[in-house]
Order: C-alpha cells, then structure tokens, then sequence
C-alpha cells in the first residue's frame, strides 16, 4: 500500500471502484480524518489539505492535535523476560526504557552500513568462521551468561557479536 506523508502524519490510499474515487485516512492516530479524489493525481493535494484542516481545527477547538508514533509503546513480554531486562538494565546502570530503547535502536539502525545476520533474544556466544572468499558463517553457537540480547553482525571485513559494550570478533 502506498501511504502519503505530510507534517509528520502518513495517509493510506485506497479505490473505491463502486463510487469511482481514491481515498484516505490519516494512519496511527484516534482521531477519523479521511480524504477523497476522483483522480489519483489529486489525492496528494488532498490529503494535505485534510492535515491542514484537521490541524486548523484543533487549534480552533482548543485541544491537542492527535500525533502518531509519540515515542511510548506497551510490550508485553512476560514475567520470566520481564525480570532479566530489569536485571540486566540494573548491571549496566540503565533504566528498563533506557535498555529496551538501546537495543531497539540497534535492532533497526542498518546505517552502520553493517548486515544483520542473525538476532538473538537470549544471550548466546557466535564463533564466526572466514572462509577463502572473505564471507563469514557461523560455526558455532552455544548458550553463554552475558549480555541478554546479543545480535550478529556480518560484513566483508570482519564479524561483530553485539553486546553490552560491543566487541570485534577477529
């Protein structure tokens, strides 16, 4: 699906074969704001003009625009999991948030430039082998105290098990 974005807020688009239109609603947020045009070269201008509007009218109202994606999520993760994020944010002289964002952000940021080849939930200890045309593999893998969560890098050059501080494996 192509979504439109404009202000920090993303619109789906969307045909309406029986009424002959394009449409929209603004994603991620509680409030219903939709948007149509008979032509799909129109969606775009109208779509903004939705955001404006409902912008205009909270503003008039007196109330808070609704905004999506705010930065606050609830994870249910169970009890057992629970405990050894806490343990392990308290050993690293973090906060639960602190910890869980950390290894959110690594989880999702692909601009080291490195590939992610594998992502562990619990703590494990990859021994990375390098064959003749420079790729890595894993020869083994076993199940080590440590850091909670550890994620395997690969790249052409050199592994990496990442860990509460990273480490370079040769």
């Amino acid at each position: 699906m192509t979504q439109l974005k404009y202000k920090g807020y993303i619109g789906s688009t969307e045909v309406s074969v029986e009424d002959g239109v394009v449409w929209g609603k603004l994603l991620h947020i509680r409030d219903l704001v939709t948007y149509e045009a008979e032509k799909v070269e129109d969606l775009t201008a109208e779509f903004q003009s939705a955001v404006d509007d409902y912008l205009e009218d909270c503003k008039s109202d007196g109330r808070e625009p609704d905004r999506p994606f705010k930065g606050a999520f609830n994870v249910r993760v169970g009890e057992d999991v629970h405990r050894r994020l806490q343990e392990e944010a308290q050993a690293s002289g973090k906060t639960l948030n602190e910890l869980v964002a950390q290894v959110l952000t690594r989880h999702t940021d692909f601009s080291s430039g490195l590939k992610r080849a594998e992502w562990a939930p619990i703590p494990m200890l990859y021994l990375m082998n390098k064959d003749k045309s420079g790729k890595f593999s894993v020869v083994e893998n076993t199940l080590k105290g440590g850091s909670l969560f550890q994620s395997v890098y690969a790249s052409r050059s050199s592994s990496y098990v990442e860990q509460y501080p990273p480490r370079k494996i040769q």
